[in-house]
C-alpha cells in the first residue's frame, strides 16, 4: 500500500472518529439529565454534579473532535499533494503515462481504457 493511499485512509478514518466521538457523552448525559419524581437536596446536588462532568466529558470529547478532524484534513491533504506529485513525476518522463503500470498493453500499444493506439 502506498504512503498516498494510507494517508488517505487514515484521512478518511479519523474524520469518521472526529464525527463520532461527541455523540459520545450524549448517551450518558440523555439518562443522567431526567429529573426524579420526589428528588431530596442531595439528590439533586448529586445530579447537579454529575450534569457538570457529563458536560466536561462533552467538551474534552469536542476538543479531540477537533484536533482529530484536523489531523484527518492533513492527511488528506498530504495525500492528495503526494498524488498530484507523482502524477506530476510520470507525466513528465518521455513516453509517461498517467496510467499504472498495469493498465498499459505494451503488446499492441494501447491503454487498457482507451481503446484506441497510444502516441
Amino acid at each position: 500500500m502506498s504512503r498516498s493511499r494510507l494517508a488517505v485512509a487514515a484521512g478518511i478514518f479519523l474524520l469518521v472518529a472526529s464525527c463520532g466521538l461527541p455523540c459520545l457523552p450524549f448517551l450518558d448525559l440523555s439518562a443522567v439529565s431526567l429529573p426524579y419524581q420526589d428528588p431530596t437536596p442531595g439528590m439533586l446536588e448529586e445530579q447537579a454534579e454529575e450534569i457538570a462532568a457529563a458536560e466536561h466529558r462533552l467538551a474534552v470529547y469536542a476538543v479531540v473532535a477537533g484536533v482529530l478532524a484536523i489531523l484527518g484534513l492533513a492527511a488528506l491533504i498530504y495525500a492528495w499533494k503526494h498524488r498530484r506529485s507523482r502524477m506530476r513525476d510520470q507525466l513528465s518522463k518521455p513516453g509517461g503515462s498517467a496510467l499504472p503500470p498495469a493498465a498499459a498493453d505494451p503488446a499492441d500499444g494501447r491503454h487498457l481504457n482507451q481503446g484506441r493506439p497510444h502516441g
